[in-house]
């Protein structure tokens, strides 16, 4: 044992001793994780039977004022459950049960297959691609359908939303959420689409984009946002609306294999796939495309058409089969949070 375990568990046994109640630790290192987490965490603080410790950038407390969040895994905690949004995130001192937190649900296939779910207990799987993919790995036994609980979230007001984009409330608005991918080559025409969606009548659009894309860099020095159409806004850096804010208070969304497509659906929102096959090919998730190009449409981004996109906002002929697909992609819909809870007090009591 080495000497910071030891006296972690020194530490931690007299913490235990004077204070009763069960150590949950909930790991977010990227400070969007947290907002997957936030549901669980509100629930469990006002439960008051456990004590919870948030590790997640420091700039992230200002989102909930009931729960201290912490730069690193305290010393005192001891044999604590430790829940983490990424791998090889365990302190090498702790003691501790430990699982993985799937939160997204974008098809990435083979993002999803790694041998490091074999470092956790449990992994909790938000759907059923990635559920078919990971029981590959580990036991089904540990692996627990979940789903994804910030899709529960409340939305925030929509006339402050308007008034700081200064939309107009009388247009339907659009959320364009690219994502990116570390071959470059794979990444959408994201050029051409911003071209097509600069000329659309009567809806509103918000560029809320993977922050990767953003950096030339990481990119092959491909600049995508700077030369944008005028009448497109970019969801700023420091902005109050993180992408699954702009799509719960939005009538729509054009993405392509990110998670925001899906987590919209599960919002009840029409969605439009922007065609990019490749992504899926190269993802290794040709099952889930085929899916969904029989109820997702994709405009023409050659097309001169500029009302495509509010027509069919104003008329979702594919709610019924969208409904459908994402009830049998997504578990516990509307629950996961309650799910994830139940199971946590099953580790923790049993």
């Amino acid at each position: 044992m080495s000497k910071k375990a030891l006296l972690s568990q020194v530490l931690g046994t007299f913490y235990n001793f004077f204070f009763r109640r069960k150590i949950i630790i909930f790991d977010a290192p990227a400070a969007f994780h947290i907002n997957h987490l936030l549901p669980v965490i509100y629930k469990l603080t006002a439960d008051n039977q456990f004590k919870i410790i948030v590790v997640s950038p420091i700039s992230n407390a200002g989102l909930a004022t009931n729960i201290k969040f912490y730069a690193s895994v305290p010393l005192y905690v001891y044999k604590p459950l430790f829940i983490t949004t990424e791998f090889s995130r365990k302190p090498f001192w702790l003691t501790c049960r430990s699982i993985y937190f799937g939160h997204g649900i974008g098809p990435k296939l083979n993002y999803q297959e790694g041998q490091s779910l074999l470092d956790f207990d449990y992994v909790y799987s938000p759907c059923l691609p990635i559920y078919n993919v990971q029981k590959k790995i580990i036991n089904e036994n540990k692996l627990i359908k979940i789903g994804l609980p910030i899709v529960e979230n409340a939305p925030k007001n929509k006339e402050e939303f308007l008034k700081f984009f200064n939309l107009s409330a009388t247009k339907m608005v659009i959320v364009y959420a690219p994502s990116w991918c570390n071959d470059s080559e794979k990444i959408s025409d994201i050029e051409q689409i911003l071209t097509y969606l600069g000329k659309q009548k009567g809806v509103s659009i918000i560029i809320s984009a993977h922050p990767l894309l953003l950096k030339p860099e990481k990119c092959d020095g491909k600049i995508f946002f700077e030369n944008r159409p005028n009448n497109l806004q970019m969801n700023p850096a420091n902005s109050p609306y993180t992408t699954l804010d702009l799509i719960s208070l939005s009538e729509g969304l054009i993405s392509d294999i990110s998670s925001v497509l899906f987590e919209g659906m599960a919002l009840n929102k029409i969605v439009f796939f922007d065609g990019n096959k490749e992504i899926y090919d190269y993802c290794e998730a040709q099952e889930v495309y085929n899916e969904l190009i029989d109820f997702c449409p994709i405009p023409d981004w050659n097309d001169s058409n500029n009302t495509f996109l509010v027509s069919v906002l104003c008329e979702d002929k594919n709610k019924v089969d969208r409904h459908n697909f994402i009830n049998s992609y997504l578990f516990n819909v509307g629950s996961a949070s309650t799910k994830l809870i139940q199971h946590i007090k099953e580790i923790i009591y049993k």
